[in-house]
């Protein structure tokens, strides 16, 4: 079975609209190339915790992070 998800700045650079959107399509995952403004590489251990609140909370999954160097 196929598992979707989403790619989150085609959505919001906003991590909890992002979030919602996956809950309300019943998604699985989120790609990320940036959130917040912030390319991966760019987010600090803050970001990286609240990121990850969200995401243990819906049991949701990261499914890649894209740098653009």
């Amino acid at each position: 079975m196929f598992k979707l998800g989403v790619i989150g700045d085609e959505v919001s650079q906003d991590f909890a609209t992002v979030v919602n959107f996956v809950k309300d399509f019943n998604l699985h995952s989120i790609e990320i190339r940036s959130v917040w403004d912030k390319l991966p590489h760019e987010l600090t251990e803050a970001d990286i915790d609240e990121m990850n609140v969200y995401l243990t909370a819906l049991t949701l999954r990261l499914s890649a992070l894209h740098p653009r160097f």
